[in-house]
């Protein structure tokens, strides 16, 4: 059986190349702080956006819980707002 031959006509596979250490260069190492300030402050942001959704939707049902009970406290018979504008007109008779 024919042995196989690599490149450069030997029998020897290629020995692998050592490893090389690079270094970061001062551009590289500037760019991924940037990259890494960008991220932290959109971090913040989204943070603060999910947390003020939270607020406006608390002080939203607060608001509806309250026109709600009006509109019950209408609908029960206790004429709320139907009375409001007729009061002054009895006053006045």
């Amino acid at each position: 059986m024919a042995e196989a031959v690599h490149v450069g006509g030997t029998s020897d596979p290629a020995a692998p190349a050592a490893a090389r250490v690079t270094r970061w260069t001062p551009a590289a190492i500037v760019i991924a702080m940037a990259v890494a300030l960008v991220a932290v402050i959109w971090a913040i942001f989204l943070f603060l956006c999910w947390q003020g959704f939270g607020t406006t939707l608390e002080n939203a049902k607060i608001k509806v819980q309250g026109a709600a009970d009006v509109m019950a406290a209408e609908a029960d018979g206790g004429y709320f707002l139907a009375g409001a504008a007729q009061h002054p007109i009895d006053h006045l008779a």
